[in-house]
């Protein structure tokens, strides 16, 4: 918190880098932002400590632009066996966790929304009957 404030890593995009494991090291992917300011030197820090070899930061100002941006980056934290266990239970996505939120998409996801189902108040309701099933399906 005092290296970085969550409002300033927030900005620089910082949590939407990758960790990627190379034959060389560990290896951040990170948009250009997280670069830059106090976001750039706790990078270069980690970098100077040995935790990751190098970054590399990417201009995504154009895929932001048009709808997309960082988050295309997924921060990748590799766990331990240890780590892997305490898990809460239900967290992993396995192919039978995937077929059913596959399944619940199918169900629940409108290909369409105009402005007048935004007016319809049977909306609300078809939103809540589909996030109620949530809590279950994710456990």
């Amino acid at each position: 918190a005092q290296d970085l404030s969550l409002e300033e890593a927030v900005a620089s995009y910082l949590f939407n880098s990758q960790l990627l494991t190379t034959v060389q090291g560990v290896v951040l992917v990170a948009p250009a932002q997280a670069g830059e300011g106090r976001a750039g030197a706790v990078i270069r820090r980690l970098i100077d400590s040995g935790f990751i070899r190098r970054a590399l930061f990417l201009d995504l100002g154009e895929s932001m632009a048009n709808g997309g941006g960082p988050a295309c980056l997924r921060l990748r934290l590799p766990l331990t066996a240890g780590s892997l266990a305490t898990l809460p239970c239900g967290l992993l996505l396995n192919e039978e966790r995937l077929s059913a939120i596959e399944s619940w998409v199918d169900r629940h996801y409108r290909t369409t929304l105009s402005r007048a189902d935004l007016a319809d108040p049977l909306l609300l309701d078809e939103w809540n009957d589909a996030t109620a099933e949530l809590p279950t399906l994710l456990r």
